[in-house]
């Protein structure tokens, strides 16, 4: 449509355009109506129709327009042209993530320690392929200790500590995008995996400093986000687990579909804690701000606070099907065993209710005696049992006298005290 207006090079037709920009304002608001308008017809296309836009792709037409004027100190109303703009709608209904089955597919299809190692990670954390520049310094496992989480183990727990999940710090040194995702105990270990194989072909041990995916041939250096990409890409081919739609589009996104299946995973995991909460701890894992953007300076709280809610979803992010029994039996027997330690404890409730009662009663009893009525808060009479009698195990042992504290020993001790003086 700027053809019309504008010819040229690229760089000749953006000189034009600020021209316009700055010199009639009023021929630049009728450009951008007339290109907004343009666009929204593409939306009300057909799927189908190669020109077919969506509503979100509108708005992204005029996100470089904007930075170039405002880099440009031109003034616009863009409040009034975004007026004009469609109701926004979700135009990818079909889209989705990828299913614990088709993940699992991949890993058949995989090429090495590698693959394994991005899909586990990807999978477990939601991470964005951006978020892959992460080095060996920056994961750190939480581990438990019977019914307690923690990131550091002395010698003497490291043979009953187990590692519960770990920590992954992304979009380190970014302080608006950092922040501490979290993998499975079975993308933990791939990751381990991963890390002999890294210090055969570099053989060396990995520093904290240097990147867990690096370039080949290039000085630590981390593989790109598109390198990245492409490599599950060539994956997900081989494992032909993707549909296209009549749009065109596969119905999962390649590295996104990753995140989707880890959002819904954790979203509907069961959780016994406080609903928002719990949301707002789920939000953050992956990423995001939570309800309102304010959330992440109100609402604070400690690593382990996350990881134990994470903790409840391992299970349903956990991709292998022995790795997820293993799981499952393990839960089963410390359910087990919590269910012996309380059945050991019912007799001891047991007595303990008996003696109590008990007490009561000969309390009631003896005030009556001296008349004074025993009642309950909304002024019932308690009921005494006249009957009752107290098992001899209640009753108080006959006091035995200490032959030593007699008054025939005593008067001796006495008596030699006196002589020593």
């Amino acid at each position: 449509m700027l053809a019309d207006v504008l010819e040229g090079t690229f760089e000749e037709r953006a000189k034009q355009f600020l021209h316009i920009a700055k010199t009639n304002p009023e021929k630049l608001s009728k450009i951008m109506h007339a290109y907004a308008a343009l666009l929204k017809k593409k939306t009300q296309l057909p799927k189908t129709d190669p020109n077919h836009i969506g509503t979100s792709a509108l708005k992204g037409r005029f996100k470089p327009i904007r930075k170039f004027l405002e880099m440009n100190d031109v003034l616009f109303n863009w409040k009034r042209l975004r007026s004009t703009f469609p109701e926004s709608r979700y135009e990818n209904q079909e889209i989705r993530g990828y299913t614990r089955e088709e993940i699992q597919t991949m890993i058949k299809h995989s090429r090495g320690a590698i693959d394994n190692t991005i899909i586990l990670v990807a999978s477990s954390s939601g991470i964005r392929a951006g978020a892959f520049d992460f080095k060996w310094g920056d994961i750190t496992p939480v581990y438990k200790i019977e019914d307690r989480l923690t990131l550091d183990v002395t010698e003497s727990e490291a043979k009953r500590a187990q590692v519960a999940c770990a920590i992954i710090v992304v979009y380190k040194g970014n302080i608006k995008d950092e922040y501490p995702a979290f993998i499975t105990p079975e993308a933990h270990s791939a990751l381990m995996e991963y890390r002999k194989i890294w210090a055969q072909e570099k053989m060396r041990e990995p520093k904290d400093s240097d990147y867990v995916f690096m370039r080949v041939g290039i000085k630590n250096m981390p593989l790109s986000t598109q390198a990245i990409t492409a490599r599950i890409s060539r994956l997900v081919r081989r494992a032909a687990v993707r549909n296209i739609l009549e749009t065109k589009r596969h119905n999962v996104p390649i590295m996104h579909g990753f995140r989707k299946f880890f959002n819904k995973t954790i979203k509907n995991t069961p959780s016994d804690s406080p609903f928002i909460g719990q949301y707002i701890l789920k939000e953050r894992m992956m990423g995001h701000s939570a309800l309102v953007e304010l959330d992440k300076n109100y609402y604070k709280e400690h690593i382990l606070e996350k990881a134990e809610e994470y903790i409840k979803s391992v299970p349903h992010l956990t991709i292998s099907d022995e790795e997820r029994m293993r799981l499952e039996k393990q839960n089963l027997e410390k359910e087990n065993s919590d269910l012996v330690d309380k059945t050991a404890e019912i007799p001891k409730m047991k007595k303990q209710i008996e003696h109590d009662h008990l007490v009561v009663q000969v309390l009631a009893k003896t005030m009556k005696e001296i008349g004074i009525n025993f009642e309950y808060p909304d002024g019932t009479p308690y009921e005494i049992d006249e009957n009752l009698k107290i098992p001899e195990e209640y009753l108080p042992k006959e006091a035995k006298l200490d032959e030593r504290l007699s008054i025939a020993n005593l008067t001796s001790d006495l008596k030699k005290v006196v002589a020593n003086f």
